[in-house]
């Protein structure tokens, strides 16, 4: 997300990649214990989601320390948001028709006034690597609010 203005705020952010909710609960909550530096998990908004943060509060995390895209999207259907609706609907379509629609979607919909995209295993692999190829720093302006949420977090923690 280089060109936003935020190397240098977020540069002692380490960010750790996972496979789905049930991956991210296992590594924060690990990470909870053995990490001497603030742990912060980052779910989609939707029912999944919900189940993740609920499970780590029953490991003590604080409401503070669990975010979700729901509170990053503007308008009134944020309880289902997902990480993919910070992106424009147009830059998804490119993805789409790069690698081909039978291997990445899953489905499209239109819902909550754009297209929503639900990438397959392979789609969902391969769009962070394709981003990196081919998005300029316009395309990351919807994740705005998280890099400064977590900017903020860094700065008080």
């Amino acid at each position: 997300m280089a060109g936003l203005g935020y190397d240098e705020k977020l540069r002692d952010l380490h960010v750790i990649h996972s496979t789905g909710v049930d991956s991210l609960v296992a590594q924060a909550v690990l990470l909870g214990v053995e990490a001497s530096q603030p742990v912060w998990a980052l779910f989609d908004s939707d029912e999944n989601g919900r189940k993740g943060r609920d499970v780590l509060k029953r490991f003590n995390f604080e409401n503070d320390d669990i975010l979700e895209y729901g509170k990053f999207v503007s308008g009134s259907y944020t309880q289902d948001a997902e990480a993919e609706w910070l992106f424009a609907s147009s830059l998804m379509q490119r993805f789409v028709d790069d690698l081909g629609e039978e291997i990445v979607l899953k489905s499209k919909a239109f819902k909550f006034k754009d297209w929503r995209y639900d990438f397959t295993p392979i789609g969902k692999e391969h769009f962070p690597l394709w981003l990196e190829k081919h998005a300029k720093a316009k395309d990351y302006a919807g994740w705005t609010p998280v890099l400064e949420a977590l900017s903020n977090k860094l700065s008080t923690a």
